[in-house]
């Protein structure tokens, strides 16, 4: 019968934790339900753990009924997110920012060439027409040569709190081996980059955003 209501418990929470996703807060509220189940067995531990912390990953918080696939917002570093973009398998996983297709034209001071993605929190704010992008929206934008080589990965990670001066996003510029490319001065370009903020800002009543209608 504990093992039963440890089960149930958990599944309620789910849910409620994908309820809340759509409505923005995070699912530790969900999560607390979940881990009350366990008393003082170990089923729940892990639920436990994760009460608080944890958050429904934007790419698999989708209440279909069956499941849900659950992920932890990675951390604002340049590792922590390229990590997860590779955990995430974006390329396969996730979409091409609506209106656009693989290798489209660019400009400086990003490649000639462009494919960017989107994750399911960022294309669900563009299908709906959004102000703002929400918490946990990422951009993935590849920069590519004349020639179609890689030469870049810039990135925009909306997360509440981090800058609310520049809308909460967070910037990283990458190399095509996934490590931080650096300023002349030998800055990392993660985190509050002054020229990513200055270029974007001119976009401020858009949420940062060059492209769409936001």
């Amino acid at each position: 019968m504990k093992t039963f209501r440890v089960m149930t418990v958990v599944a309620l929470g789910l849910a409620g934790a994908a309820w809340a996703y759509g409505s923005g807060p995070d699912a530790s509220a969900a999560l607390a339900g979940a881990a009350w189940a366990h008393g003082s067995g170990s089923d729940a531990s892990a639920a436990a753990t994760a009460t608080g912390s944890a958050r429904i990953s934007a790419a698999g918080a989708m209440a279909t009924g069956t499941a849900a696939t659950w992920q932890m917002a990675p951390d604002t570093t340049g590792a922590a997110l390229w990590s997860y973009l590779q955990q995430q398998d974006y390329q396969e996983n996730w979409a091409l920012y609506p209106g656009t297709t693989e290798l489209y034209e660019g400009t400086e001071p990003h490649g000639m060439l462009l494919t960017t993605y989107v994750n399911d929190a960022a294309r669900r704010a563009l299908r709906n027409d959004a102000d703002r992008m929400p918490d946990g929206a990422i951009i993935v934008k590849e920069n590519y040569t004349p020639n179609a080589d890689l030469a870049a990965i810039t990135v925009m990670y909306k997360r509440d709190g981090y800058n609310a001066e520049h809308h909460d996003w967070f910037f990283a510029k990458y190399l095509p081996d996934g490590s931080l490319d650096q300023a002349p001065n030998g800055m990392a370009l993660q985190g509050r980059v002054p020229g990513c903020q200055a270029c974007h800002s001119a976009q401020r009543e858009h949420d940062y955003l060059f492209m769409g209608n936001m």
